[in-house]
This record gives structure tokens, C-alpha cells and sequence, in this order.
């Protein structure tokens, strides 16, 4: 049977009387068919009915005879086999036609078709579905620009991620770039301009800002929909959160680089301790052969500047090695009880003479600040040192302003130290050095407390390398606050001691007399020079002295001695017999003995664990004359008081 381009079948119920039952058809080429039947279904023309699918009948026929039966609207959507082999959707709609009586007298209706919306909406719902896929294969964001208008549209937890409500988030393609990041924003529309013009596809990672802020790292990858002339449309993208990812990488970055800073710095400290051995051992006899040279020539000596020229270069060395250990926290201490205030108070003099005219200096003590115990002069060696970078600073002259106050320090205040971490929370005392010099970068504070860092081409030292590892191993913080043109602000966080203050008189201690017989001072030193020093240093003090060459020379001069033994000066580090064994053995002999520890090498295991730790009184070598009497009458002292 050929059907009619607009036609009726009623011969597809398959008996001679059927129901009355008629439908048009498409032929093809039109997006619409028309069909009529009588007011009893009767058709006017014949159709492609029988071309049904079978699992349609059914429901074609159930449908009709309601509607013949009720005179109601005809409303029914199904498919058909096209002639290409395709399948073909169809929507039939039809009105019943009723006379002035009110009696059905016919069927008018067209059959509509639908494929291409059919086909749009399993378009739309497969991309809804590649949506889904994505968001759940970790693409947080989904994302649509109509490139026409500029509108954006967002598919994900916006307010979530970025702090916005959904109706409040960039819907505008110039808001958005607004919120990329200014030093990301060039690379990020280059990227987009490049994959616009069809060179090569859209992927690229920059930051973006909340709408607090914050910035957030985005992983962006975007591809451009294009109509059939190749004009570009939509573009679609899909957007991936990396923030946490980067902090973590960021976490992992920095604690690398505190492990290789740390590995860099026990380095140096091994190189310090090893060569502050040696060295010290060299400085010991230079600088105090030297003190013995001009004391014997007199002021009147030609010869006399020479040697002070000679005493000072070996006092110069001996400040380097100091800051060395002091980097490398290596320095021996000699902590005691201190009042900032009068620390620096005591050292104002001394600094106006340093700075020089040029720069005014004030002083603001904070009142009833809280004690620290730290080194004295490693607390001095900070000030200058601080002082020193200030006046390199204001070449033009200026002025330098020191503060202390008390401060408290909570986690988060201070980004984490590249070597160290976060600084630890608790009560601090604050000392602040700023000058009107000026100031710095961030590139130039990034590397202030490198070792031989300096912005002026020549090495400076390691003048602030040296406050860094001196506030370091106080178990304090610095930070630095610095812009180009306005000078810097240095602050150093003391912890605050809370125990008992006893500060003794040390100035009483180092001009007590001795009395008219001189204590016996037995010094056990393997360096031939260093032991010949010394001897003399406190012979021409009135001491009584015994001088041996090791630990087991030592005994024996104790065991042939007229009197007892007041003082062991000895060498921690000696072939055979150290000094901690010489002094251990020399106590059990005579418990009231004192014993003064030296060394110029700290980083031993016997000076560190044996002497150090223990808190046995100790002078590091280099030392001057005035630095080994006052020592060697503070612990006689300790035992007269005693």
C-alpha cells in the first residue's frame, strides 16, 4: 500500500468494519501533516497507519478511543520508521469540530514533526550528563560564556569556593577578568586570545581572588564552540581547585628548604667549631703576646703602633670567628639575668660615638619591662651590629630610634621561618632598632641575614647572619619591616625570664684583691705558647703557679705540691688525659679545688656535654688578659663566698 502524502488508513485493525479511525502523515519534506476525519472517524483519505510499530499500536489505539468516545482533544506523541531507516518523532494533535447543535461532526488535526527537538533535548541531556561526569571526576567548577553578550554561566559550589552567592558571582566576561589576579591577568587572556584564534588549546593555571581576599589557584581548561561558518559561539570550561594542592606543595617547598638551610648550616658550624679549634688556639697566643709586647714597650716605643696595628688585626679575627659560631649557633654562652633597658642605656656612649654626628639617636625605654637571660655580649654585639646596618643604611645621616617594650607573641603573627617555623607563642621582650634610612625591597630582605649578603658589591660580613643566630639560639624571633624610601624596622622578641634575678657584682669581682698570698693555680695546657701566656698573664697578677703540659703531668705535680691546689685552669682537649678527666680525678683528691674549663673548641663532645651543658666554668679562647684575670677571680670568689 503507497501512502498518501496526506492520507487515512483503516485498515489497520485488520477487519473489513473497523472503527472509525484516520491520521495523516509527513511526506518527507514538511515539518507538519495534516489529517481529517468525520464525526464518526471515517477518513477522508488514506495513510500510512499500518506503518506503525507494533509496540505504538496500543497506545494509538487506546488513545483515539477515549477521544472518540469523550469528543475530547486529541494529544498524543510517538515514532516512526523513516524511509532512510531512521526513526522519526512525531507529535499528533487534534480538535474536535462540533456543529451549531453541539453534535461532533469531524476531526481536523496536524501531525507535527519533532525529531530535531527530540534530538536537542538527547543532546542536552547527554552534556548534562558529561557535566556530571566531570564534576565528579574532580573538576570543581563548570563554566559557559556566550561569547556574543559576555554572559557567563557557572555550574558548581561558586559561593563555596570563592565566597560569593551564585546571583553575586562574575557573570560578565570583564568582572571575571577582574578577578584574576593582576600578575596572572596578561598570561591568562594571551592563553585565551591564542586558543580563540585556533592555536593550540586552553589550559592554563592562575590565581584568582575571593571575595574576601584570599587567593585561590585555578586549574583552567576551556575549549571554544564554533557554528557552522566557524564562528566561535560558546566557550565552555572546566575549572579545578589546586589551592589546597599548591599550599601543601608550598608546605613541602619550604620544609625542604629548611632542611637544606639546616644541612647548610651544620656545615658551616662543623667548619666554625673546627676551625675556632685551631684558630683560636693561634689567637690566644698572638693577641696576648701582643698585650705582653706593648705593655713592656710603653706608649713612647716606636714600635708600639705596630703592635697595636697587630693587636687589633688579631682582635678582628677573633670578632669574625665569634660571629661565625654566632651564625652557625655555635657561640658559647654565658647567659645571666639582664635588663634591656639598662643594657642599652649603658651602651648609648658608645653608640653616639659610632654613629657619628650625622645621625641623631633616641632611646624610648618601655617601663616595667620584663627581664631576659641572654649573654651580655652577645645582647651588645646585636645593638652594634643592628647599629651598624642602620648607618650603612643612612649615608646622608638621619635618625636611629630604639624601643623595648613587652610583647606577646600568638600563633599566626609571623609568617613560618624559612629555617625555623612558626615562632613559639608565649610572653617576649621586645627590642626595636629603626632607622630613616633607605629601606629595602623585597628581594633585598629576602636575603639580609645570608652570610656576606650585600647590596652595595663588596662583603659586608656577617654582621645580621650574626644577629640572626645569636637571637636564634636565645630562643627568640626577628622580623623585618622595610619599603624602598622608608626606612627599616629590625625587631628582636627576647623571652622573658620569670625566675629569681641575682645579679651579682661582677665589676666587685674583677677588682677584688686577691690578698697578700696569691692562690696556687695549677694550668694543665699541651700547647707549649698558649701554657707560657697564660703563666705569665697570672704570675704578673700575684699568683702562684704550676704549669703542666697534659692531664697526667697535672696529677703528678698535684701529688709533689707544698700546698693544696686553689684553682685547675685547664684545657678541655689534650692528648691522653682531657682536662674533664684531669678534673673529675683532681676533685676526689680535694673536693674544694675550683676548676676554670677552656677551650677554643666548643663543638668537642666533652666541652659541649661535659662542661657546657653542666654549667662548669668555662672561658673560650681567644681571650685577653683583663677577660682570663676577671674569670679566674670570679670563681676564686664563688668559693670565698662560699
Amino acid at each position: 500500500m503507497t501512502p498518501d502524502p496526506i492520507g487515512l488508513d483503516l485498515d489497520f485493525l485488520g477487519n473489513a468494519s473497523p472503527p472509525s479511525f484516520c491520521i495523516g502523515v509527513l511526506d518527507g519534506t514538511l515539518p507538519f501533516g495534516i489529517w481529517v476525519c468525520d464525526g464518526e472517524g471515517n477518513a477522508t483519505a488514506r495513510g500510512w497507519a499500518s506503518d506503525l510499530p507494533a509496540e505504538e499500536m496500543e497506545s494509538v489505539i487506546g488513545k483515539w478511543r477515549d477521544c472518540m468516545r469523550d469528543g475530547s482533544r486529541w494529544d498524543h506523541e510517538y515514532h516512526v520508521p523513516a524511509p532512510d531507516g531512521r526513526t522519526r518523532h512525531l507529535l499528533s494533535r487534534g480538535m474536535p469540530v462540533r456543529n451549531s447543535e453541539g453534535n461532533l461532526i469531524a476531526w481536523v488535526g496536524v501531525n507535527l514533526d519533532i525529531t530535531g527537538m527530540k534530538d536537542a533535548e538527547e543532546e542536552l541531556r547527554q552534556n548534562q550528563e558529561r557535566f556530571r561526569v566531570a564534576l565528579e571526576s574532580g573538576c570543581d567548577l563548570l563554566y559557559e560564556c556566550d561569547l556574543a553578550s559576555g554572559a557567563r554561566q557557572w555550574f558548581g559550589p561558586v559561593d563555596e569556593l570563592l565566597g560569593f552567592q551564585r546571583e553575586g558571582f562574575p557573570r560578565l566576561e570583564a568582572a571575571w577578568e577582574d578577578a584574576v589576579h593582576e600578575e596572572d591577568r596578561a598570561t591568562v587572556l594571551a592563553a585565551r586570545a591564542r586558543h580563540l584564534e585556533g592555536r593550540g588549546p586552553f589550559q592554563i593555571e592562575y590565581r584568582i581572588r575571593r571575595k574576601d581576599g584570599e587567593v585561590m589557584h585555578w586549574l583552567d581548561r576551556g575549549k571554544v564552540m564554533r557554528d557552522r561558518s566557524g564562528t566561535p559561539r560558546l566557550w565552555m570550561g572546566f575549572v579545578t581547585d589546586m589551592t589546597e594542592r599548591r599550599r601543601a606543595e608550598e608546605m613541602l617547598r619550604k620544609s625542604e628548604e629548611r632542611r637544606r638551610m639546616s644541612q647548610r648550616l651544620e656545615v658551616i658550624g662543623r667548619l666554625a667549631g673546627g676551625i675556632a679549634h685551631d684558630f683560636n688556639n693561634l689567637l690566644t697566643a698572638v693577641n696576648g703576646y701582643s698585650e705582653l709586647v706593648l705593655a713592656q714597650l710603653g706608649d713612647d716605643s716606636d714600635l708600639a703602633p705596630h703592635m697595636r696595628e697587630i693587636l687589633r688585626a688579631g682582635e678582628r679575627a677573633a670578632t669574625l670567628t665569634r660571629q661565625l659560631l654566632a651564625f652557625s649557633r655555635r657561640q658559647v654562652l654565658a647567659p645571666k639575668v639582664l635588663d634591656l633597658n639598662a643594657v642599652v642605656r649603658d651602651m648609648r656612649k658608645m653608640l653616639g660615638e659610632f654613629m657619628g654626628p650625622a645621625i641623631e639617636i633616641c632611646f624610648r625605654p618601655g617601663g616595667q619591662i620584663a627581664r631576659i637571660k641572654a649573654d651580655p655580649a652577645q645582647v651588645e654585639q646585636v645593638v652594634l651590629n643592628l647599629a651598624l646596618n642602620a648607618k650603612d643604611a643612612m649615608s646622608q645621616g638621619g635618625r636611629l630610634l630604639i624601643e623595648t617594650d613587652n610583647a606577646e607573641i600568638r600563633p599566626g603573627d609571623f609568617p613560618a621561618d624559612p629555617l625555623e617555623g612558626e615562632p613559639r607563642s608565649g610572653p617576649y621582650v621586645l627590642l626595636s632598632v629603626q632607622d630613616s634610612g633607605v629601606g629595602m625591597d623585597d628581594e633585598t630582605k629576602s636575603h639580609i641575614f645570608e652570610p656576606f649578603y650585600s647590596t652595595k658589591g663588596r662583603a659586608q660580613g656577617l654582621g645580621l647572619s650574626a644577629v640572626y643566630g645569636i637571637i636564634k639560639q636565645s630562643g627568640g624571633h626577628i622580623s623585618v619591616t622595610s619599603q624602598r624610601g622608608e626606612g627599616t624596622i629590625l625587631r628582636l622578641y627576647w623571652p622573658r625570664f620569670d625566675g629569681a634575678h641575682n645579679p651579682g657584682n661582677i665589676e666587685a669581682l674583677r677588682s677584688a684583691a686577691l690578698g697578700t698570698a696569691g692562690p696556687l693555680v695549677l694550668i694543665a695546657e699541651d700547647e707549649d705558647s698558649q701554657r707560657a701566656l697564660v703563666r705569665s698573664i697570672l704570675e704578673g697578677q700575684g699568683y702562684s703557679v704550676l704549669v703542666a703540659g697534659s692531664g697526667q703531668e697535672a696529677l703528678e705535680l698535684v701529688h709533689r705540691a707544698q700546698s693544696p691546689i686553689d684553682l685547675l685552669l685547664a684545657d678541655v682537649v689534650m692528648p691522653g688525659m682531657g682536662g674533664l678527666e684531669l678534673a673529675q680525678t683532681l676533685e676526689i683528691l680535694d673536693p674544694k679545688v675550683k676548676v676554670l674549663f677552656m677551650s677554643g673548641f666548643i663543638e668537642h663532645q666533652h666541652v659541649r656535654q661535659g662542661v657546657l651543658e653542666t654549667n662548669r666554668a668555662f672561658i673560650g679562647k681567644p681571650f685577653s688578659h683583663a677577660d682570663l684575670i676577671a674569670k679566674v677571680r670570679s670563681v676564686l670568689e664563688v668559693r670565698r663566698a662560699a
